[in-house]
């Protein structure tokens, strides 16, 4: 019976001395934390309905189609670039066509290529909704172009540089 009496006591120490006890560890220690913000790019074209439904294509009067807006949270920069299916002309299905010019912020854009870049960027950032406008090529009176629908797609790009 005394053996199990000093047992128990012996336990109860071990029990008291645990609680009472403190523990050691490190002095300091580190929690490393990291997160990713993914990369973000936009355009956003706003048309003239009313306009490029409905455009005078004997009018050599400048006329605004479209407002363009983007942004990217590219370190590197950004590229917004257009494009058009029909090589910058309106075309009829029987291969009439009205050429046109297009101007970025009320600056003629030159189209060397089939396409043209609108705004290359080599920091991350936004750019303002900014007018696209078109100005067709006069035609002569004298050429006698097919009755018809004439068009154009026009393509707007974002991407990272």
């Amino acid at each position: 019976m005394l053996s199990k009496v000093v047992h128990t006591i012996a336990f109860i120490m071990f029990i008291i001395t645990g609680m009472i006890l403190p523990t050691y560890g490190a002095t300091s220690s580190t929690l490393n934390l990291s997160g990713n913000v993914a990369m973000s790019s936009e355009v956003v074209v706003t048309p003239i309905t009313s306009v490029i439904s409905n455009l005078t294509l004997n009018s050599t009067a400048s006329v605004i189609i479209a407002s363009i807006s983007a942004k990217s949270n590219n370190k590197t920069g950004y590229v917004v670039s257009l494009s058009s299916v029909n090589n910058w002309a309106l075309k009829e299905s029987l291969g009439d066509s009205y050429l046109y010019t297009l101007s970025f912020g009320g600056v003629d854009l030159s189209k060397t290529a089939n396409s043209v870049d609108l705004v290359s960027s080599t920091t991350k950032g936004k750019l303002a909704a900014t007018d696209l406008a078109i100005h067709f090529v006069a035609v002569s009176s004298d050429v006698l172009m097919n009755s018809g629908d004439y068009t154009d797609t026009l393509i707007i790009v974002i991407s990272s540089r």
